[in-house]
């Protein structure tokens, strides 16, 4: 399933959009969901970092779609963006938010469909990278690279991040299920680590950066192997 939101403030060319895309979708036999914003401020409002691709008109009252972009990116650093426009010549500015592709109105559906499969292509293997994970606060779209470690206490998942700490009511266990067990292991009941992120193991610990975890007796040899094997990619 792919998640797509059409962010544009003319409702003809938004319905036009998205015809063409649920064409490509049944030609391609592909799930797409489609959310609908007539203005950027709404996006960026209820934005939740689910949508893999983001088709986003240019001229829109209010905030135009270079101003709404640059602000997705502080949400949303890897998000696909794809601009429509007019005006070809405002598409160069799309490098300075990371934009994918641009597309001309009127959207002509044999140009969209090469645009697509790029942007789908892109998304996929964002996809494949990338974890979404249940916070108290919702859902956390994260990439896998990002996720250091998770530690729990009672019922209260922490899960520690390049952009902070998210904590959640559950189980260790339920966690792990969600993510590449080549990738992540225990070093003790408590902690599941990321082994790319660890920088070095200390007698009975596991160093990330500079935090020391306690790693124990039981599961030191099954943790040492799974961080060997990853480092030599197998």
């Amino acid at each position: 399933m792919l998640s797509i939101a059409i962010v544009e403030d003319e409702w003809q060319c938004a319905e036009e959009l998205q015809r063409h895309l649920e064409t490509y979708a049944q030609e391609h036999t592909l799930e797409m969901n489609f959310t609908r914003f007539s203005r950027g401020r709404e996006f960026l409002f209820q934005y939740d970092n689910t949508y893999d691709i983001v088709f986003m008109d240019v001229d829109m009252p209010e905030m135009n779609g270079f101003e709404t972009a640059k602000k997705l990116r502080q949400l949303d650093p890897d998000v696909v963006l794809v601009f429509v426009t007019f005006l070809a010549k405002y598409a160069c500015k799309g490098y300075e938010v990371d934009a994918l592709d641009y597309i001309v109105k009127p959207v002509k559906y044999s140009t969209l469909r090469l645009k697509i499969e790029k942007a789908i292509a892109k998304a996929k293997k964002r996809k494949k990278q990338e974890v979404l994970l249940s916070t108290k606060d919702g859902l956390l779209r994260i990439s896998i690279g990002d996720l250091f470690y998770i530690s729990i206490d009672g019922h209260n998942i922490e899960y520690h991040t390049s952009q902070g700490v998210y904590t959640y009511y559950g189980t260790l266990k339920s966690v792990e299920s969600l993510l590449p067990p080549n990738r992540f292991c225990r070093c003790n009941n408590n902690f599941l680590v990321n082994l790319r992120c660890v920088s070095r193991i200390e007698e009975d610990y596991v160093v990330i950066g500079s935090v020391r975890l306690p790693m124990s007796r039981p599961r030191k040899a099954k943790f040492i192997e799974a961080l060997h094997n990853d480092i030599m990619g197998e």
